[in-house]
């Protein structure tokens, strides 16, 4: 059984659309509200934590 759902699934392409974008706020957004739906999901936390890194705020990536 897969741990992401599929709305955390569609979160996480969603975010990932940003990100290749260049939109990092609009990708932190999209995977914070996937977070809302499952904290604990992994995928969602890196990606997370690697938008705030291409933002240049090191300390809110290494929070995720």
């Amino acid at each position: 059984m897969d741990s992401i759902t599929d709305e955390e699934d569609v979160k996480y392409y969603l975010g990932r659309m940003y990100v290749q974008e260049k939109d990092y706020i609009k990708a932190i957004e999209i995977y914070k509200k996937g977070l809302a739906l499952n904290p604990q999901s992994p995928i969602l936390l890196y990606e997370l934590g690697l938008a705030y890194l291409r933002l240049n705020n090191k300390k809110r990536a290494l929070s995720y």
